[in-house]
């Protein structure tokens, strides 16, 4: 059966639609669940890896405020950070009125010592017996950002999940934190300028022990954020991109064809352009 031109345009445009959109479905997706998790009654150490994220500043290992952040899914961040003799500890500055209907907080723990102080031997203390502190706390959201605040200063680590109102793959901290980890879920990468790069600059890039990528900030000034997206996008918006191009040149070649068929016809009913099918020629 002899496939006209046409069909074979209307094929590959079918085709490339369709790539775009498995691509748009999801490949540049976290690969992990989007459900919220709901709350465990568990120990704490079920729900979270307590472990501070202890930055080296010249060489050295130095315990300040810092935040590790490791995203569960596109809505979900679970946080663990360094508090220092706190009341009022952000969770989010600067966002303006957004801030007003997001985000949410939950499965919050703080943990402590007697006589904590920003030494790794409290760090370790708390590692090895993490029992949660009884710590009322209430989020109070403004104009100007989000705040966990008690009625009393608290020293040690904080834990919580930040549940977002809308996921975007995107994790941005913008708490104060002195030094800022962020541990990519496994399957996921960054560094695509269109579609999505960690800034600044982080000052350590590793692999954890499961491959995921993980970026590190040892004092960071501003906020800091990294869009992720799966690590096969790359390659599926090579194929888009295919798709696309064939698409171009199908149209190209049909009418350019449809064109010289034209000129036949033009040139078998007139071919000296005596009737005014095509101008006379100097």
């Amino acid at each position: 059966m002899k496939i006209s031109l046409k069909n074979i345009l209307l094929i590959i445009f079918l085709s490339s639609v369709a790539v775009f959109l498995v691509f748009a479905a999801g490949c540049i997706s976290n690969p992990l669940d989007d459900s919220v998790a709901k709350d465990t009654d568990g120990n704490v150490s079920q729900i979270y890896n307590i472990s501070a994220f202890v930055p080296v500043i010249n060489n050295t290992s130095a315990v300040v405020e810092s935040g590790s952040y490791v995203p569960q899914n596109t809505k979900e961040i679970q946080v663990v950070r360094v508090i220092d003799n706190k009341s009022k500890i952000p969770v989010i500055q600067e966002t303006g009125l957004l801030v007003l209907s997001g985000p949410e907080l939950k499965d919050v723990y703080f943990l402590t010592v007697d006589n904590f102080s920003l030494t790794e031997e409290s760090l370790k203390q708390i590692y090895e017996n993490p029992v949660p502190a009884d710590i009322s706390y209430t989020l109070k959201k403004t104009n100007s950002g989000a705040n966990i605040e008690s009625d009393q200063n608290f020293s040690g680590i904080l834990l919580y999940t930040l549940v977002q109102s809308s996921g975007e793959n995107t994790v941005l901290v913008n708490d104060n934190a002195k030094a800022v980890q962020i541990t990519l879920p496994a399957g996921t990468t960054t560094g695509n300028r269109l579609l999505g790069v960690a800034s600044p600059e982080p000052d350590a890039v590793l692999t954890g022990e499961t491959g995921q990528e993980i970026f590190q900030w040892n004092a960071p000034k501003g906020k800091v954020s990294v869009k992720y997206y799966n690590e096969n996008a790359p390659m599926y918006m090579i194929f888009v991109g295919i798709a696309l191009v064939l698409v171009i040149l199908a149209i190209y070649f049909y009418y350019r064809n449809q064109i010289q068929k034209l000129k036949k016809i033009t040139e078998s009913v007139d071919p000296d352009g005596a009737n005014g099918f095509r101008k006379q020629r100097k």
